[in-house]
């Protein structure tokens, strides 16, 4: 049997993420979910977990902030949004990813992989060293050549309001109002700009920092985001992203 932790502060995705387990080819059993990186400073040390499922991106702070505190060596199958230079760093150092949406196929690799190279325990994790591989300074993009007609026009990310998505066209919003077809993706945008200054609240839009106004509660699980730039459609928070939302808005 092998005993999991879940580190994972989204309830309906660690729910999720459960479930898969359970569908999984081998025996598992997931000893607790965890939701924070207090909790689970608290939890690592005492647990007979034989393999750690941890979120990088908790509501109180980055995932790796844990090593500062304690020594862990429980294997960790990390989920995460980084990009490819990072997960590099993960497979050269023998720790597997979970490229968030998870697929099922992808968490029973990650599981074969830890049997076949942690289940002995005689891999050493070199955590401290992929902290610094995974923190060392990048580059974010922070101007587009856009083509009107048969004129370039550069902008400033400084002048981005918001992305969005709209009949598999992407489009970027100046602070002026104007929009603007570009040849990037959400997903694309998300890996090439700063996630200190743009947040994608959901499939269509790719919020700035700057360009958001206020929030509106509608319910407990529903918040609609008012922009400076009034958007063409009301903008609504995906349920299972409005507590890192208000996190990254402090």
């Amino acid at each position: 049997m092998i005993k999991i932790l879940v580190i994972e502060d989204e309830n309906i995705a660690a729910r999720k993420l459960i479930r898969m387990l359970e569908a999984c080819q081998q025996d598992i059993r997931v000893l607790d979910v965890i939701e924070s990186k207090r909790e689970a400073i608290q939890k690592i040390p005492q647990s007979a977990a034989d393999l750690i499922l941890m979120d990088i991106h908790l509501t109180d702070g980055k995932s790796f902030d844990i090593f500062d505190k304690i020594e862990c060596n429980i294997p960790i199958i990390f989920t995460t949004a980084y990009d490819q230079y990072t997960l590099r760093a993960f497979k050269h150092l023998s720790i597997d990813y979970l490229l968030k949406p998870i697929a099922q196929e992808d968490l029973q690799t990650a599981l074969n992989k830890y049997e076949q190279h942690f289940k002995a325990k005689t891999a050493q994790v070199e955590y401290h060293k992929l902290v610094e591989l995974i923190q060392q300074p990048k580059t974010y993009k922070n101007r587009f050549l856009l083509q009107i007609g048969n004129k370039l026009k550069p902008i400033g990310i400084e002048e981005v309001a918001y992305f969005h998505s709209e009949q598999k066209t992407t489009y970027l919003t100046a602070n002026n109002g104007r929009s603007y077809p570009i040849d990037f993706s959400l997903s694309q945008l998300e890996n090439e700009l700063n996630p200190n200054d743009f947040y994608r609240v959901n499939r269509q839009f790719l919020l700035a920092r700057a360009a958001v106004a206020n929030i509106q509660y509608l319910s407990t699980t529903r918040l609609k985001v008012e922009l400076n730039q009034a958007a063409n459609t009301d903008i609504f928070v995906s349920i299972d992203k409005i507590a890192k939302f208000k996190a990254w808005l402090r």
